[in-house]
């Protein structure tokens, strides 16, 4: 325990050794204890922009409920004037859309509102006169439903619509600009602001709005494409220009997030006629807590689901470096499969959407496979003085076993060295085959001989597919 630790304790216990002194002095005939526990939590937070073009109230709501208080599907958007009042459902996260203003020279009131378990309740609310004059609004985003999400395209596209009135021609132009970063670079520079000029220096990203789309119509719809796929904010800026100074004018802005997505890599490393084996590896930058499984399915019912536990191992540099490098990993097998049948793998993850706050549980890679014919394999060795002389039967009537060969490796060292491989060799052509080795001992502490094979059938093939491991 540290000193400053000790310090603090014994400071505690003077205090208590205080109290308890100066309540000794009175007559106490009941003691109630009242302890107040404060909890840290995260209320839902709204946020509500209007706008007014034309005869068009455009309104953005983006609402996050980190915590999940809000009772679901509680959330209801409430426009109103004194002539009339709708109401409509909106999700978490960003939403917008337009309303028609039937009356001129009119407040028109809107809210967002939710339950916290006790009935609704206001969230937010906020009033805009129906004017008539200059204005403009960015009042639509969505995604190219062209696009598949599932398959984790490389780029996204969106759709922009764009709204502007100009009632006395004040405008002799109107472009959209837009721009894009990384969001965990936002974050940074949201942190970094935190801190004391003396500690780091605080910075924010200032978009360069180096991308452009002329706006021709009042209501147009345009297309921003090749918005990476990696968890990007995109920057939007409407803006007209003055016929008279040719000053800008910011009509409106805004910014959204591509949605969230997890790279992590998910490959099948061997298939025989009973198991299917799968290697997985986590996102470099893992910013939020996140759950995965690996769920098998066959003929689209779920036939087996196994979580997955990562391992972490470091890689030291050359003799007498110091770098090192450490990664995660797993390797897991599904067994009692049937031969020749088809499967789908879909790597599952669980995570609470940073954008938005809404639980998410779904699959971000899908491998299909078909398992392979039956095969058998039987591995025998004898041990000698110089080394150990291996027989492998095979009873392969498909062919699918290629070839086998083995590695050795010296394991009283970490990380494990390469001590060197050779060929079985087999004389057969048959089904029924017969591959022999022998494999020499080497002069280490310990040592591990690893035996594997190559495989194929109809175009499938997996290649260094180990057999056998014997530690010597």
């Amino acid at each position: 325990m540290g000193l400053l630790k000790m310090r603090e304790l014994r400071e505690n216990e003077q205090k208590r050794e205080a109290v308890s002194k100066w309540l000794s002095s009175f007559t106490v005939t009941a003691v109630v204890a009242v302890v107040a526990v404060v909890v840290r939590s995260n209320p839902p937070t709204a946020d509500l922009t209007l706008r007014s073009v034309g005869n068009q109230l455009v309104y953005r709501t983006n609402i996050e409920d980190p915590d999940q208080k809000l009772t679901e599907d509680s959330l209801i958007l409430s426009i109103s004037n004194p002539h009339e009042t709708i109401e409509e459902s909106i999700p978490l996260g960003l939403s917008m859309g337009t309303y028609t203003m039937t009356h001129e020279s009119t407040e028109y009131e809107v809210a967002i509102k939710g339950s916290l378990g006790f009935g609704l309740e206001t969230l937010i609310s906020r009033s805009i006169l129906s004017s008539g004059e200059l204005g403009g609004a960015i009042a639509d985003v969505y995604l190219d439903p062209t696009i598949d999400l599932t398959n984790n395209p490389y780029s996204l596209n969106y759709y922009i619509r764009t709204l502007y009135d100009d009632p006395n021609n004040e405008l002799s132009e109107v472009t959209l600009y837009y721009d894009m970063v990384e969001t965990h670079y936002l974050n940074e520079s949201s942190s970094s602001s935190e801190h004391s000029s003396s500690e780091m220096p605080a910075y924010a990203y200032v978009p360069y709005y180096s991308y452009s789309i002329p706006i021709t119509e009042l209501d147009q719809e345009s297309m921003i494409y090749e918005i990476p796929n990696w968890n990007y904010t995109v920057f939007l800026r409407l803006v007209g220009v003055k016929e008279l100074d040719q000053s800008q004018v910011i009509l409106d802005e805004m910014t959204f997030t591509t949605p969230y997505v997890i790279h992590a890599s998910f490959y099948i490393t061997d298939v025989g006629p009973d198991y299917a084996s799968f290697f997985i590896y986590p996102p470099e930058m893992m910013e939020i807590d996140v759950e995965f499984t690996v769920n098998l399915y066959h003929q689209s019912e779920l036939v087996d689901s196994i979580p997955v536990v990562f391992v972490t191992e470091t890689m030291n540099g050359e003799m007498g470096s110091s770098d090192s490098y450490t990664y995660q990993y797993a390797e897991l097998t599904f067994s009692g499969l049937e031969p020749l049948s088809f499967y789908t793998a879909d790597l599952n993850a669980s995570y609470i959407d940073p954008n938005n706050g809404q639980a998410v549980d779904r699959p971000i890679r899908t491998m299909d496979f078909t398992t392979f014919p039956d095969y058998s394999i039987a591995v025998d060795y004898v041990e000698t003085e110089t080394g150990y002389d291996f027989t492998i039967t095979v009873h392969d009537p498909n062919y699918v076993l290629q070839s086998i060969f083995y590695n050795v490796y010296d394991t009283s060292v970490q990380p494990s060295q390469y001590l060197g491989y050779g060929d079985f060799m087999t004389f057969d052509q048959g089904p029924d085959r017969v591959y022999t080795a022998t494999v020499m001992k080497y002069e280490v502490a310990s040592s591990q001989i690893s035996i594997s094979v190559n495989k194929s059938f109809e175009g499938n093939s997996f290649y260094g597919c180990e057999l056998y491991a014997l530690d010597a």
